[in-house]
């Protein structure tokens, strides 16, 4: 059998392909990044990477398909088990996990667990990692707090350094609130 990651990762890939060139770089990018912050989170969790990597490739296929973000996280689990019952990848319960994850990813200040959670950690990754000169000043200002809070405490769980790598006074704050 071949492997389920890259049968996804090409028909992915294909999608990309027919869309404009420069319009759809960076979600293509930031879905690909998301995968990989998911499968590293997922490792760390004791979760299954394989399953964290197909959460983050399709969390946001309704907006590469549509050019549409509206309640994309709903639509975008209805269409990834559309693309995953045709692949024919996964189980009937992987399936579900998956398309519970992006059915739930949009609603970062709601505690989930599992692959929801991961894939929520992984898409925070995801924004700040991009340009971490930047923090999470690019995205919208509905997020940003959550955002935030949601990236210290992954600091802290990845063990990585928060003083060095979040210095700058615009997380200072956030900081302090999740020490409380």
């Amino acid at each position: 059998m071949e492997n389920r990651v890259e049968v996804l990762r090409t028909y992915i890939d294909k999608l990309i392909e027919n869309k404009e060139k420069g319009k759809y770089w960076c979600l293509a990018r930031h879905m690909y990044a998301v995968s990989q912050f998911a499968a590293m989170l997922a490792i760390k969790r004791g979760l299954n990477p394989e399953i964290a990597i197909m959460t983050g490739l399709l969390h946001d296929i309704y907006t590469l398909l549509t050019d549409n973000h509206d309640d994309h996280a709903n639509l975008g689990a209805i269409k990834a088990k559309e693309i995953l019952t045709e692949l024919k990848i996964t189980t009937p319960e992987e399936t579900s996990m998956i398309c519970n994850a992006i059915k739930n990813h949009s609603s970062k200040g709601t505690a989930h667990s599992g692959y929801s959670q991961t894939l929520k950690d992984a898409d925070v990754l995801s924004h700040y990692f991009h340009n971490p000169s930047l923090g999470l000043e690019t995205i919208g200002k509905q997020n940003y707090e959550i955002e935030k809070m949601i990236l210290t405490k992954l600091f802290d769980e990845l063990e990585l350094n928060r003083d060095e790598y979040l210095p700058v006074d615009r997380f200072k704050s956030i900081v302090k609130n999740c020490e409380n």
